[in-house]
């Protein structure tokens, strides 16, 4: 049922096809498209073996014009044969499982044609595709084509287990399809995916790389097929996968015993035995008189087991084997017969010439005895060393002895165990980054997502904080339930870039997914200004990874500035730029926070003048002292001299040293570092303890706002500015650059005094000052034409001048009048307006007032109107002043607004010389 409609009735009839069992429901409701038709659901059943994944069918798509609905319905119920995803290659198994896609899809795209254009693949390896919603792909299909103009094909699907080309040491995939080929109907469509190495820690995707009419290949690159970069010299095995190098020559040198009934196994490791009996062999058997060797060390071989974590060494070459009958029992040598001795087969006793011997010490007694096989094989030995870090160097313990010609012993040591440590320093691009600051010996860090709590420790396993969890892993997990689970170990631990991050991979963690894959734990390390903390980013279930991201300045590869210090003032050699730390320097800090695992407590007195507090006379002087609490320890971790500053960024670090010895290696010395943050809310502050690294250093935290104008300071002495302690320039540039100034002054009054020294340019100055000022002025006006009976000049036109105020001129009526104006105009004839040329720097409203237009007074020109309004105030004088007409009328010596226009009508061509030089003045 779909919404309220039948989709189909009850049926218990299945079809099988192409590893697909589907089941039809029919006959539901009308299909409204279509009166003829009814709904109709189609369920396929596809095989997915993991019943621990959800169990359950997906609506794919819906046919509207047929009413059909097509549901995917993944079981193990229907599965026939699982298919295997790995490849043996030589004695080592190449398994693909981690790249099986449990519940989304791979996709590619044809790189050849543009994106619009190409067609979408959808893959999953040895398992059929899961469902795609709005992707219609035929059921059971593992490689699936989208067409752009056309419904989804099957282009492949599982026909096996991966295989491998020997001789190119190449693993790849086949899928073969049961869709007949457009291009040719005699052929199938068929698809490749080829597997290459890329080593790294990300599993990667299938990209197109080849295609014919019917056939698709695709490349996909992936760790997962790297082989084991496993080399061994002078006792040593390097895997490079691990990056770590075994070293079992601490176990040369000494002569192991093992006994073996009433024999015993003389041993070394990578050298001969000791015994002259032995023969140079590095394995023997001494029995009585006699000894059989079981190997030399010149026929050493050694090897890394990764997933039992074990070390395999074979020595071959010995003695040859001993004598096996047909039915591959040992022969016993002597053997008696007919009371006499014999030390190999014989043919005494027999007619037919065969050699046999007995498989006791006396065949006389027991009668037992076979024909004798060909032998051609010598003896040799192999020792499995297996982690044990309370067992020391350990002994080995002889497991088994195959035929008299083979031996089997098992090696418990702590020689071959696993890192606890990895290494902390990695160089990119030509730059260092040192994240041993994160890794800490006193408790890991720790924070909470969804109610589970996550504990991680950097480059080694973690001390304190979560005692169940396991020691060589570096990130844990409790859960809301109590349980602890690893979510990574440290010896698994890969360092690469991307995106300008540094990514920390951590891998063999448990299963905790429900898919049978074990954890793997990637943190993301972006630069940060502070130590910061990791963060919970996103979890992906189906590859079971997950994923932290930590923003902190040990992941920057900024260059440190050295700087000094003085009495608690630093000083930058470079610069002279002075920085007092004020009174944090001269006082006494109490630091707390370090709880080890086995209950011990310890605080730190910090005075970076140097501790003048003399109730613990062994801290005296010393910048940093470690006590333990209810106890008699008293350490100097960090003395006053040989301290060394450094500045980066907005924080200063204050590195200690001092001469106490390390207590975990006597050959290193203890050192404390004090890193500075801003914060401009705690005052002076309290330093923190944070952590204890593995190279005895340790790190405190200290936010106070001592210097958090630090970086003020030091780019204004950049910009060579003198203010404060600081300064910027030394005296003799202060001196040269104020004599400078005091010349660039002196030539700068000479320049403009020779600019303004004649009366044209003065007032050509002044011309244009005002002009622009004038142009300041947004004023804007309104004519309406005036119908008047009063008499006047013939051919004359009144009209009324109205000054519109400007948007903002509300904000300026107190301070700036406005009043109407009236204008009369008349026919002009065009040499009026060539008479005499208008500045290009003259307004818009002086090109308006022209000679035959006369401009009445606001309020005469109203009064004529009949007086409807009167604004407060003449304003005609300032008016006139910014008007050719009033230029006009001053140059003409007309002072007042009741003045005719020019006498006698002279028009501007006749004006004489004088007029017009004053209209230019003007």
């Amino acid at each position: 049922c779909i919404g309220g409609v039948n989709a189909g009735n009850f049926s218990k009839q299945l079809s099988y096809l192409d590893q697909v069992v589907q089941l039809t429901y029919e006959s539901g409701d009308p299909c409204p498209s279509n009166s003829a038709l009814r709904h109709k659901s189609i369920f396929s059943f596809v095989c997915r073996s993991d019943s621990s994944l959800p169990n359950r069918p997906v609506l794919v798509s819906s046919d509207e014009e047929s009413c059909t609905h097509f549901f995917s319905w993944h079981t193990p119920l229907v599965c026939e044969q699982e298919v295997s995803c790995s490849v043996l290659n030589g004695s080592s198994s190449i398994d693909l499982t981690p790249l099986i896609h449990r519940t989304g899809y791979y996709s590619a795209t044809d790189e050849d044609l543009e994106k619009a254009k190409s067609p979408d693949f959808f893959i999953n390896i040895c398992q059929p595709l899961n469902p795609i919603p709005g992707v219609n792909c035929p059921p059971g299909a593992a490689v699936c084509m989208d067409p752009v103009d056309g419904p989804p094909i099957d282009i492949g699907r599982i026909t096996g287990p991966p295989q491998i080309n020997e001789a190119i040491n190449e693993v790849y995939i086949s899928f073969n399809s049961s869709t007949t080929c457009p291009s040719d109907p005699s052929k199938n469509y068929t698809s490749l995916i080829v597997f290459s190495c890329q080593r790294g820690t990300d599993m990667g995707t299938p990209q197109m790389i080849r295609k014919s009419s019917c056939s698709y290949v695709f490349e996909w690159a992936t760790p997962l097929v790297c082989p084991d970069s496993v080399s061994f010299s002078n006792c040593r095995l390097k895997d490079e996968q691990l990056q770590f190098t075994f070293d079992l020559s601490p176990l040369t040198g000494q002569s192991y015993q093992v006994p073996s009934g009433s024999n015993t196994f003389l041993i070394n490791v990578c050298a001969e035995v000791k015994d002259s009996k032995c023969k140079g062999s590095a394995v023997c058997l001494v029995s009585g008189d006699t000894v059989s060797s079981f190997g030399i060390p010149k026929m050493m071989s050694m090897d890394y087991n990764r997933q039992d974590q074990t070390i395999l060494m074979k020595y071959i070459s010995g003695d040859s084997c001993p004598s096996v009958t047909e039915k591959e029992e040992v022969c016993v040598f002597p053997f008696q017969f007919q009371k006499k001795p014999y030390m190999k087969c014989t043919t005494d006793g027999r007619v037919d010439n065969r050699d046999w011997c007995a498989t006791t010490d006396d065949y006389d007694r027991d009668g037992k005895w076979g024909f004798c096989a060909n032998v051609t094989e010598k003896k040799s030995s192999t020792f499995i060393f297996k982690c044990d870090r309370s067992a020391g160097r350990g002994s080995p313990q002889l497991l088994s002895v195959t035929q008299g010609c083979s031996t089997l012993f098992e090696w418990k040591t702590s020689v071959v165990c696993p890192p606890k440590k990895m290494e902390c320093k990695v160089v990119n691009n030509h730059m260092t980054y040192d994240l041993r600051t994160l890794s800490s010996l006193t408790s890991p860090w720790k924070f909470s997502h969804n109610g589970d709590s996550y504990y991680i420790n950097v480059c080694q396993g973690m001390y304190g904080g979560l005692t169940d969890c396991p020691e060589n892993a570096a990130v844990c997990r409790r859960t809301s339930k109590g349980s602890t689970q690893a979510l990574g170990l440290v010896y698994t631990q890969k360092i690469s870039f991307r995106d300008d991050k540094i990514h920390l991979n951590y891998s063999g963690g448990e299963a905790v997914c429900g898919n049978g894959l074990p954890a793997k734990t990637i943190v993301q390390l972006q630069c940060g200004n502070t130590m910061g903390h990791p963060k919970f980013q996103q979890i992906d279930e189906a590859n079971c990874e997950f994923w932290l991201h930590w923003e902190t300045r040990a992941a920057c590869a900024v260059v440190q500035q050295e700087v000094e210090m003085f009495d608690g003032t630093i000083k930058i050699p470079d610069t002279g730029v002075n920085f007092s730390l004020g009174a944090l320097y001269n006082r006494l800090y109490i630091a707390s926070g370090d709880i080890r695992a086995n209950g011990d407590k310890y605080i730190y007195n910090i005075q970076l003048s140097g501790i003048t507090n003399t109730s613990i006379p062994l801290c005296k002087g010393a910048k940093i002292c470690q006590v333990k609490v209810n106890g008699e320890h008293r350490r100097i971790i960090g003395s006053s001299s040989n301290a060394k500053y450094y500045i980066k960024e907005d924080s200063l670090d204050i590195l200690i040293p001092s001469d106490s010895k390390c207590g975990r290696d006597q050959s290193k010395k203890v050192s404390s570092t004090i890193l500075f943050h801003c914060s401009p809310s705690a005052g002076d502050g309290i330093p923190e303890f944070l952590l204890e690294t593995d190279g005895c250093q340790y790190l405190f935290l200290w936010h106070t706002k001592a210097i958090c104008n630090l970086t003020d300071l030091l780019d204004k002495s950049q910009g060579g500015e003198d203010e404060g302690e600081h300064t910027g320039l030394s005296g003799r540039s202060q001196a040269v650059g104020a004599v400078l100034s005091l010349l660039l002054v002196v030539l700068t009054a000479v320049l403009v005094i020779l600019l303004l020294y004649k009366r044209e340019r003065r007032e050509l100055v002044m011309q244009k000052v005002t002009g622009c000022c004038r142009r300041g002025a947004n004023v804007s006006y309104k004519y309406s034409k005036v119908n008047t009976e009063d008499e006047g000049v013939e051919d004359e036109t009144e009209w009324l001048m109205e000054e519109i105020a400007t948007p903002d001129s509300s904000s300026r009526s107190g301070k700036e009048c406005q009043e109407n104006g009236h204008v009369a105009t008349k026919p002009v004839k065009a040499e009026a307006f060539g008479a005499f040329p208008l500045d290009e720097q003259d307004s818009e409203d002086e090109v308006l007032s022209v000679p035959g237009v006369r401009v009445h007074s606001g309020r005469a020109a109203l009064q004529r109107l009949g007086g409807k309004a009167a604004p407060a105030g003449p304003c005609w004088a300032m008016r006139a002043t910014r008007t050719w007409w009033g230029c006009w009328r001053k140059a003409r010596g007309w002072t007042s607004p009741s003045a005719e226009r020019s006498p006698g009508g002279r028009e501007p061509g006749t004006w004489p010389p004088s007029t017009k030089t004053a209209m230019r003045t003007c």
